[in-house]
């Protein structure tokens, strides 16, 4: 015989102390594809990859396909294996290089050529 405890109407309500999800990792953005129309895409912030380190990596030559870059996305990043480093903008920016780095990708990319 399960029987609930009766709690006391006039005990306070405990807050829940669990510390949320930071909201900031994903966020929805426009990101221009090599001059087909803007599609929407999700930026992805790693805080262990910094901007100098994306930068370092970046530092190739602006027709180096993205795929050598990959080992420094996070997980569940995909690339397009047609996309240069040229085609990501906003890398350049005025951020510190040791702020957390931010990863421009396709949300519902699969695989092959897009749509």
């Amino acid at each position: 015989m399960n029987r609930r405890k009766a709690v006391p109407k006039d005990r306070p309500k405990v807050p829940n102390d669990r510390p949320k999800a930071p909201q900031d990792d994903l966020v929805s953005v426009k990101f221009v594809d090599a001059g087909r129309s803007m599609r929407e895409t999700t930026v992805c912030i790693n805080a262990k990859i910094t901007v100098q380190e994306l930068k370092l990596a970046f530092a190739a030559k602006a027709s180096e396909p993205l795929a050598r870059v990959q080992q420094l996305m996070c997980g569940g990043v995909c690339l397009r294996d047609d996309w240069k480093v040229a085609d990501l903008k906003g890398f350049k920016s005025a951020m510190k290089v040791n702020e957390p780095a931010m990863f421009i990708v396709h949300r519902n990319y699969t695989g092959g050529t897009p749509a």
